[in-house]
Protein backbone atom coordinates (compact mmCIF):
# COMPACT_ATOMS: atom_id res chain seq x y z
CA UNK A 1 0.00 0.00 0.00
CA UNK A 2 0.99 3.66 -0.47
CA UNK A 3 2.89 5.82 2.33
CA UNK A 4 -0.29 7.65 3.14
CA UNK A 5 -2.96 4.33 3.29
CA UNK A 6 -2.68 4.09 7.04
CA UNK A 7 -4.42 7.93 7.41
CA UNK A 8 -7.10 6.69 5.09
CA UNK A 9 -7.62 3.54 6.83
CA UNK A 10 -7.61 4.82 10.27
CA UNK A 11 -10.45 7.63 8.72
CA UNK A 12 -12.65 4.83 7.40
CA UNK A 13 -12.17 3.15 10.21
CA UNK A 14 -13.61 5.97 12.27
CA UNK A 15 -16.22 6.69 9.81
CA UNK A 16 -17.27 2.83 9.87
CA UNK A 17 -17.61 2.83 13.53
CA UNK A 18 -19.47 5.59 14.00
CA UNK A 19 -21.87 4.89 11.04
CA UNK A 20 -22.21 1.13 13.02
CA UNK A 21 -23.28 3.27 16.20
CA UNK A 22 -26.02 5.25 14.55
CA UNK A 23 -27.20 2.23 12.53
CA UNK A 24 -27.76 0.79 16.05
CA UNK A 25 -29.47 3.64 17.47
CA UNK A 26 -31.80 3.49 14.87
CA UNK A 27 -32.36 0.20 15.28
CA UNK A 28 -32.96 1.17 19.30
CA UNK A 29 -35.64 3.38 18.09
CA UNK A 30 -37.43 1.73 15.53
CA UNK A 31 -36.85 -1.79 16.20
CA UNK A 32 -36.44 -2.47 12.07
CA UNK A 33 -34.87 -5.76 11.82
CA UNK A 34 -33.68 -4.21 8.60
CA UNK A 35 -31.59 -1.53 10.66
CA UNK A 36 -29.98 -4.74 13.06
CA UNK A 37 -29.20 -6.78 9.66
CA UNK A 38 -27.32 -2.90 8.25
CA UNK A 39 -25.77 -2.91 12.14
CA UNK A 40 -24.07 -6.32 11.41
CA UNK A 41 -22.94 -5.58 8.10
CA UNK A 42 -21.29 -1.97 9.20
CA UNK A 43 -19.71 -4.12 12.57
CA UNK A 44 -18.25 -6.28 9.35
CA UNK A 45 -17.21 -3.31 7.91
CA UNK A 46 -15.06 -2.22 10.90
CA UNK A 47 -13.59 -5.51 11.02
CA UNK A 48 -12.60 -5.38 8.06
CA UNK A 49 -10.22 -1.73 8.22
CA UNK A 50 -9.05 -3.61 11.72
CA UNK A 51 -7.45 -6.49 9.38
CA UNK A 52 -6.11 -3.62 6.65
CA UNK A 53 -4.44 -2.03 9.72
CA UNK A 54 -3.03 -5.53 10.83
CA UNK A 55 -1.51 -5.75 7.37
CA UNK A 56 0.11 -2.74 7.31
CA UNK A 57 1.77 -2.82 10.70
CA UNK A 58 2.78 -6.65 9.67
CA UNK A 59 4.01 -5.75 6.55
CA UNK A 60 6.41 -2.98 8.14
CA UNK A 61 8.59 -5.71 10.50
CA UNK A 62 12.14 -6.40 9.75
CA UNK A 63 13.40 -9.46 7.80
CA UNK A 64 14.27 -11.99 10.30
CA UNK A 65 15.77 -15.57 9.16
CA UNK A 66 12.29 -17.40 8.93
CA UNK A 67 10.96 -14.07 6.83
CA UNK A 68 14.83 -12.79 4.94
CA UNK A 69 12.98 -10.47 2.61
CA UNK A 70 10.85 -8.83 5.10
CA UNK A 71 6.96 -9.46 5.75
CA UNK A 72 6.05 -7.21 2.74
CA UNK A 73 3.73 -9.50 1.29
CA UNK A 74 1.52 -9.67 4.56
CA UNK A 75 -0.20 -6.91 3.76
CA UNK A 76 -1.16 -8.55 0.83
CA UNK A 77 -2.34 -11.77 2.48
CA UNK A 78 -4.48 -9.37 4.85
CA UNK A 79 -6.39 -7.34 2.06
CA UNK A 80 -7.24 -10.73 0.28
CA UNK A 81 -9.16 -11.69 3.28
CA UNK A 82 -11.31 -8.35 3.31
CA UNK A 83 -11.86 -8.88 -0.27
CA UNK A 84 -12.82 -13.00 0.22
CA UNK A 85 -14.72 -11.45 3.22
CA UNK A 86 -16.40 -8.77 0.63
CA UNK A 87 -17.46 -11.55 -1.91
CA UNK A 88 -19.09 -13.62 0.90
CA UNK A 89 -21.31 -10.78 2.46
CA UNK A 90 -22.19 -9.38 -1.70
Amino acid sequence: MAAGSTGVVIAALIANAGITILKFGGFLLTGSPAMLAETYHSISDTGNQVLLLVGIRASKEYATRSHPFGHGKSQFFYAFLVGSQREVLE
